[in-house]
């Protein structure tokens, strides 16, 4: 891992420095975190200004004939073997897209200067913007050892430590470390303790390769690699001078010069393009959320219109049908064959009235006991009487 990290290690420093400066100022300007709302306050909180800028021009690789600032030497480092790359690519017939992998950081390198110098001149150049908010920046004692400590070793780390030989090192302590742990086990690897992890690595493939295999006119990798520092000092040693100097002349006297291009159309669209972050929010709303969206809820809406309100249903079919069997039997099977039994209407005799209890009367309340219940039927030329019994108090 140690000799995939070494450019890490450079760009630890300044970053850990933005991040820093950028809690400083934000501290400093009471949460507002609207760089619009900053300005001037390089008069204010001196120590993170000056240490911001070190940053600032570290990440935007500021440097010049080998001697500069710690992202100088891991950017260039990186974009020559892209270049060096690209170019063997070209060489031994495998097309041009390989460009790419020098363009787009070459690109890149000229931008991060850029928005980078616009963000430090915006916020610690010009004329406040925010008037209260300049009135009570101020910073924390606290916070300037770290500050000067991370300006310090994002000055001077890329010359102190070395990303080519860092690079080095690390590989051969690699195949060291790599090489004792397969002697130490040689059943698992049958004695073998060779290590041949990076040779299939660039340059060393390149290196590696067969010289009757590859065309005349391939240079070795070598030339490849002197190749890709002759495209890094013609098109990426300006980039940091070009990204500079144009957010300087844009952003110095704050945002004047940058409304004034706003009113030519095409720089326009490009500003809207960009305020709204290039739409990316809204093609992953639409791609990610509404298309996801509708797709599931049309195969959930059929889902639940075709099986589970289909089995529902059916089960209601399934229930009418067998309560229509049922209702058929009762009324052919069952009462069928009463119904042919039974006597015809005109032959019948009139249904019995209903009965009702005979009524009693009382006659003396010491010899009275009663009598039993008798059942007759009604008749409509009579009617029974009740008689309530006087109770004799006198004996």
């Amino acid at each position: 891992m140690g000799w995939r990290t070494v450019p890490s290690h450079h760009h630890a420093f300044f970053k850990a420095l933005l991040f820093l400066g950028s809690g400083s100022v934000i501290h400093a300007a009471h949460h507002e975190q609207e760089v619009t709302q900053y300005g001037g306050l390089l008069r204010k909180i001196p120590v993170t200004g000056f240490t911001f800028l070190a940053a600032v021009l570290a990440i935007a690789g500021t440097g010049f004939m080998g001697v500069g600032f710690s992202g100088y030497y891991s950017k260039d480092l990186i974009l020559t073997h892209a270049g060096a790359f690209a170019t063997l690519a070209t060489h031994s017939g495998h097309g041009s897209g390989y460009w790419l992998f020098f363009a787009l950081p070459t690109i890149i390198a000229y931008v991060t200067a850029f928005y980078m110098t616009r963000c430090w001149a915006l916020t610690f150049l010009g004329k406040p913007r925010n008037q209260h908010l300049y009135d009570h920046a101020h910073e924390l004692p606290i916070m300037w050892v770290p500050l000067v400590v991370l300006a310090l070793l994002s000055i001077v780390s890329g010359k102190l430590l070395g990303v080519q030989e860092m690079l080095e090192n690390a590989q051969v302590e690699t195949i060291s470390l790599c090489t004792s742990i397969k002697a130490a086990d040689p059943i698992t690897y049958h004695g073998d303790t060779t290590f041949n992890g990076f040779d299939t690595s660039w340059p060393k493939a390149a290196e590696a390769s067969d010289e009757s295999a590859r065309p005349a006119e391939t240079p070795a990798a070598t030339t490849y690699l002197q190749a890709g520092e002759h495209l890094v000092h013609l098109y990426v040693q300006w980039a940091f001078i070009v990204g500079i100097g144009l957010g300087l002349a844009m952003y110095a006297r704050g945002l004047a010069v940058g409304e004034a291009l706003l009113k030519i159309p095409p720089l326009r669209w490009i500003h809207t393009w960009l305020y709204h972050r290039m739409y990316f929010d809204e093609l992953y709303r639409f791609v990610f959320v509404e298309l996801v969206r509708d797709l599931l809820a049309g195969l959930a809406g059929w889902f639940d219109r075709n099986i589970v309100d289909g089995f529902v249903n059916l089960a209601a079919r399934v229930v009418k049908i067998f309560a229509f069997g049922i209702g058929l039997h009762d009324k052919y099977v069952v009462d069928g064959p009463s119904t042919a039994w039974a006597p015809s209407p005109a032959t019948s005799a009139p249904p019995p009235a209903p009965l009702r209890p005979v009524e009693y009367a009382f006659t003396s309340p010491s010899s009275w006991s009663p009598p039993p219940l008798v059942w007759r039927q009604p008749s409509s030329s009579s009617s029974a009487t009740r008689k309530i019994p006087c109770l004799n108090t006198t004996s």
